[in-house]
């Protein structure tokens, strides 16, 4: 019996979420992260929003190219359900922020109960619009090599269509996209750190990209704010060797510089 996959595909409104939309998937889970990193590119460089109308609207304009056969009913988590699904993935999209979460969870293991090192809920892995390029360079890179084998062995590929160039290639354009401003951007605002205020150190600072910005309230009662760069990440540098700056209030820009 052939392995299917399960996806869901939801957005999110605000502080809300949509019902989600389930479909079965056919392909290699490798193949499912290369279709989803091909959408967000599809979105991102014709400003679609992100949306599961835009998700059926490029599936629609390239057949074959996400999953949307339909899989409605909880029944189909059962092990004795068509196509035995042994994963899940989950893909959240935010037309606000254009923005997008993908997870896997990994259906067998939770049938099994949950593991010492993760939850029964928690999702084996996690894509977002900040790694979702690396990832799928990896898979391409996977890919090819798994062609490469089943070259050497006069069979089949488990992933049809291709040659192992082509998949390489393919790699390297979402290499070249993950070290972009923007996903470089991404990566810093979804993986800052806050510090909290405590009585030795009563300043509260977040850390992105390397930059330290601190705000807080000073004795007189004024709201102080600064800003610390000499940590400030490689990426970030102008060729004057500045981190370009610009600070709003209330929507209203008051200073820039870089």
């Amino acid at each position: 019996m052939s392995v299917r996959v399960l996806i869901s595909v939801k957005e999110t409104v605000g502080t809300h979420s949509t019902a989600p939309r389930w479909f079965w998937c056919g392909v290699d889970p490798c193949l499912l992260v290369v279709q989803v990193a091909d959408f967000y590119s599809w979105a991102v460089d014709r400003r679609h929003p992100l949306t599961v109308d835009s998700y059926l609207h490029y599936a629609g304009e390239y057949p074959g190219a996400l999953p949307v056969e339909d899989a409605v009913g909880r029944h189909h988590f059962d092990d004795t359900s068509s196509g035995n699904a042994v994963d899940r993935y989950e893909l959240t999209l935010n037309g606000e922020q254009h923005g997008l979460r993908f997870t896997r969870h990994d259906l067998v293991a939770e049938r099994r109960g949950p593991d010492e090192q993760r939850g029964p809920n928690e999702p084996d892995q996690t894509l977002t619009q900040a790694n979702l390029y690396a990832a799928a360079a990896y898979c391409c890179e996977a890919i090819a090599a798994d062609c490469e084998r089943h070259i050497a062995s006069n069979t089949a590929p488990t992933i049809p269509g291709g040659e192992p160039a082509m998949w390489r290639q393919r790699a390297e354009r979402y290499v070249q996209r993950q070290q972009s401003t923007a996903v470089g951007a991404a990566a810093a605002n979804l993986t800052a750190r806050f510090r909290p205020g405590r009585f030795d150190n009563p300043f509260p600072a977040v850390e992105v990209a390397g930059v330290w910005m601190y705000a807080y309230i000073d004795s007189r009662g004024c709201l102080q704010v600064s800003v610390r760069l000499d940590e400030a990440d490689e990426w970030l540098m102008t060729l004057r060797r500045t981190v370009p700056i610009r600070i709003t209030v209330q929507g209203r820009q008051v200073y820039a510089a870089g």
